[in-house]
């Protein structure tokens, strides 16, 4: 399987996500826009899955990536932030688990 990085502001883009979603274990789920952000045609994803096994705390987790166009919550905030006349932050936080 081939992997479709084309270029290093994708690979910081990506690094900026780890250590987002790294730095507290309440995000679940954090998205990082790429490339310009007033004209964004690229998003990269990162979920957190956790998983429960066994009896007892034992918690064990993974990182999903997922690079691709923005959804539709990601267009409707985008569209939000240029009617307000505001650039996109370069990350956005969408799920944070209580």
């Amino acid at each position: 399987m081939e992997c479709k990085v084309c270029c290093d502001s994708e690979l910081k883009d990506i690094a900026i996500g780890f250590s987002v979603i790294l730095s507290s274990k309440k995000y679940r789920s954090v998205t990082v826009f790429c490339g310009n952000l007033k004209d964004i045609k690229r998003r990269i994803r990162l979920t957190r899955a956790v998983y429960k096994r066994g009896s007892g705390d034992a918690r064990y987790g993974a990182v999903i990536v997922s690079i691709g166009r923005p959804n539709y919550r990601e267009r409707e905030y985008i569209k939000v932030c240029k009617k307000a006349k505001k650039s996109p932050e370069k990350y956005w936080i969408n799920r944070v688990i209580l």
